[in-house]
């Protein structure tokens, strides 16, 4: 019998619809990214709504980005800017032949095909709803050619290390908050994430990264939990804008980057400038195991007012400033969805086109992007 195939291209990707995929599933048709769905599944992409954009209205911006080349770092400031004289924005979010716009549910309203549908000369769609952008993504993951251990269906890899061959920690290895706050209360929750990787600053400091937002009760952090585990150290200082906390090891504890399971182990530290669109990725979560992504796009998040420190005549200079997030699109995690045990996991290029470089950039760090 022959199988039944429907393929499309969406944006820059291949979706092809079949119920006999092939074996093993490979992650490019043609050399363009694919994704094997089930004939029955009617795919939704990351698609704002369109009721809002009008193509009739003058582009606001005296620049024209071309399609499938990414904005530059200035471009994303300046679209934002001049979008926020329009409308209450929160992010932009600069995904191939789109400009995907979030915008905030604060009461503001707008006339249908109010906004401007072409911005820097790129297919601009907007978002407004009580429930985020994000919050509606769906996966259409094949769960029939899902073979996860019995460890990650029960919840993740929850293994003690320290118990294994020569007990280093590495990447992905399960972190867990402590079960009372720093008040000395009992948490309301816990949550389980991945470890981050090994980092030493310029002073010789040596510390790990975590997901930040895992350890809000407390500072204390145990692996794999408070219950199988021990402590291992504390949080020493927290980035909150990047969902990034760095834990200062105890002395009896060590951590190598050496091996990351089943993803590229990391080497360096990369700028998102210097990650390109369509880059190859890998990361390994602790509750669904490797994640192959792709970079798709650029994130420019829009922050409150800042105030520059430097006076001028005794005046305080407004300075807005916009932080930039990397967008990937995953592709086939071993545990058939990427769920949020995964968060804190480095992101690790998988090849580069510099004769100098073999892979191994860590592009960012695995976030849990559902926002209020």
């Amino acid at each position: 019998m022959t199988a039944r195939i429907f393929m499309k291209l969406l944006k820059s990707t291949l979706i092809i619809h079949t119920d006999d995929p092939p074996t093993p599933l490979p992650l490019t048709v043609a050399c363009v990214a694919a994704r094997f769905v089930p004939a029955s599944h009617i795919w939704k992409s990351t698609i704002a709504n369109t009721g809002l954009s009008n193509p009739r209205i003058t582009d606001p911006m005296t620049f024209r980005i071309p399609k499938w080349t990414e904005p530059s770092d200035e471009q994303v400031h300046d679209i934002t800017a001049k979008l926020m004289e329009l409308a209450s924005i929160q992010a932009t979010n600069f995904t191939g032949v789109f400009i995907q716009v979030e915008l905030k549910n604060d009461g503001r309203t707008y006339n249908r095909h109010s906004l401007p549908g072409r911005v820097g000369g790129i297919s601009t769609l907007y978002h407004l709803d009580s429930e985020s952008f994000w919050s509606k993504m769906t996966d259409y993951a094949l769960t029939r050619l899902i073979d996860p251990s019995d460890e990650l269906q029960a919840g993740g890899d929850r293994s003690n290390y320290l118990q294994h061959g020569l007990g280093v920690l590495q990447p992905d290895v399960c972190l867990g908050p402590s079960p009372t706050t720093a008040a000395g209360t009992y948490a309301d929750s816990r949550m389980c994430t991945s470890a981050g990787v090994c980092l030493r600053d310029s002073r010789g400091i040596i510390v790990i990264t975590a997901a930040n937002h895992g350890f809000m009760d407390s500072d204390e952090v145990f692996h794999p939990t408070t219950v199988t585990g021990e402590k291992i150290g504390d949080i020493c200082e927290r980035w909150p804008a990047q969902d990034v906390a760095m834990i200062k090891l105890r002395p009896s504890i060590q951590f190598s980057n050496v091996e990351y399971f089943q993803a590229t182990i990391p080497r360096r530290l990369l700028r998102l400038s210097e990650t390109s669109y369509g880059q190859w990725c890998s990361a390994d979560g602790m509750s669904c195991g490797i994640v192959f992504l792709q970079r798709e796009g650029k994130r420019g998040v829009v922050p409150k007012y800042q105030i520059d420190e430097r006076v001028t005549s005794g005046i305080n200079i407004p300075v807005l400033t916009f932080m930039h997030e990397g967008l990937y699109s995953t592709f086939g995690p071993i545990g058939g969805l990427v769920s949020e045990g995964i968060c804190g996991a480095p992101i690790v290029e998988e090849d580069t086109s510099s004769e100098e470089q073999d892979g191994g950039g860590i592009c960012d760090f695995l976030e849990w992007l559902v926002e209020s």
